[in-house]
């Protein structure tokens, strides 16, 4: 049931089902809503300029129905029927006509088309059923088709806009479908190409953790452990220093004589300095595994 809140005599406010907007809707917005409803025609360019000019300025609202597929239903035209007109109002919109509404009086509009021209005329009778296969082609195919009087495949046979116009229904469907193909080829080019670009991007955003973790732990290291050298004197000299505190920390070890028979808790702290030792040196062959290839 659609929600109506009056404003004043001539205004009230409206939710619009389709996207849960609220829309106020005016006494002009009415007239414009009835008027475009009225001129529905047989004309199958007139009537997707109008259904389309009553979806997109949410006229159905001014009639009542709180959705356009409400709408839809209520003049007996089914989901499948309303996707056929968009998807022909999305390809032909050039020779869609214009829409101009002027006030009559008080109570109606006065609508009339700018007539679209002669080569829009000539489209539109081909008759619906084909319009629809051929706006199923890619929008560069329908464009080929209508300038140049033809339709080229990717194994080069051509498909003109006067043998369409003499098949039945049934063999345009067939027969465009093979043209098809090449909107669906471009559509799969597309998507590889997407998937790469996803990919791609992945491995670049993996790339960037790795360092900015990289330069986390060197960080840190700084902080525990002071800049890094920048030098080869300076790296020498830290290496030196290192080698020494290795040899002391072994001098150390092999001075303390541990025995089977010494109290667990020396055993236990003599196997944390080990466990230590062993995983300083796990950590500096993840920082140098270039160190790997010297054996």
């Amino acid at each position: 049931m659609i929600e109506v809140k009056s404003i004043n005599k001539n205004t009230f406010l409206v939710r619009d089902s389709e996207d849960g907007q609220t829309i106020e809707v005016t006494e002009a917005m009415r007239k414009r809503a009835w008027a475009m409803h009225t001129m529905l025609s047989i004309r199958i360019f007139e009537t997707v300029a109008i259904l389309r000019t009553i979806k997109e300025e949410r006229l159905y609202l001014a009639m009542h129905y709180e959705s356009f597929a409400e709408y839809a239903r209520n003049i007996n035209m089914s989901r499948t029927q309303a996707f056929i007109y968009q998807t022909i109002g999305e390809k032909f919109e050039k020779f869609l006509p214009k829409i101009t509404a002027q006030d009559q009086d008080v109570q109606t509009l006065n609508v009339t088309f700018e007539n679209n021209n002669e080569t829009g005329e000539a489209i539109e009778e081909l008759g619906i059923s084909r319009l629809y296969e051929i706006a199923r082609l890619d929008a560069s195919d329908v464009a080929e088709l209508f300038e140049s009087g033809a339709v080229t495949n990717e194994n080069g046979d051509r498909l003109t806009l006067e043998e369409i116009r003499a098949m039945s229904v049934r063999d345009t469907e067939k027969s465009l479908a093979a043209y098809r193909k090449k909107a669906t080829r471009r559509i799969a080019i597309l998507e590889e190409q997407t998937k790469t670009a996803k990919s791609e991007k992945k491995r670049l955003e993996e790339d960037v953790a790795r360092l900015k973790k990289k330069n986390e732990e060197l960080r840190a290291l700084e902080r525990k452990y002071g800049a890094g050298a920048s030098t080869i004197e300076g790296k020498n000299r830290n290496l030196n220093f290192a080698m020494d505190c290795v040899d002391t920390c072994r001098q150390y070890i092999v001075k303390t004589r541990l025995q089977e028979d010494d109290p667990i808790h020396l055993h236990e702290k003599c196997a944390a300095v080990i466990r230590k030792l062993d995983q300083a040196n796990k950590e500096m062959i993840q920082q140098y595994p270039f160190l790997l290839e010297l054996g």
